[in-house]
């Protein structure tokens, strides 16, 4: 699966549920993916005959995870077992992946000069 980046969040965590036949929608949220600093990921866990996966990606940073959107009875929706962090650095530059406005491309200074929230060496604008 592949998505854009989120603009809060330095990190997605990607949740999947999944709805057995005959069965509505329900909170059995699984995290499949913790802190991933890119914008793909891939699950290699298959539903059965009949049975549907669905994903839920919640942006990350140091403060925690993104809201999810309420349902349509007004609940929120969340796991019942959150992301366990993951501590990464995939850049190597001594900024954590939550932490990082470029997880994916050593920029030590975190340099954002127009303040998108996306460092200054991996923003294509």
């Amino acid at each position: 699966m592949y998505w854009s980046r989120g603009i809060q969040g330095h990190a997605t965590n990607v949740y999947r549920g999944w709805v057995p036949r005959g069965q509505t929608l329900t909170n059995n949220l699984l995290c499949i993916d913790s802190e991933n600093p890119g914008t793909e990921s891939v699950d290699s866990e298959e539903p059965s005959v009949r049975e549907l996966f669905y994903y839920l990606l919640i942006a990350a940073d140091r403060c925690g995870e993104g809201p999810l959107e309420p349902s349509s009875q007004g609940s929120r929706s969340a796991a019942a077992i959150h992301c366990a962090p993951s501590h990464a650095d995939s850049d190597g530059d001594g900024a954590l992946d939550l932490d990082d406005n470029c997880p994916q491309t050593p920029n030590a200074d975190q340099s954002d000069l127009d303040g998108d929230f996306v460092g200054d060496v991996c923003d294509p604008d």
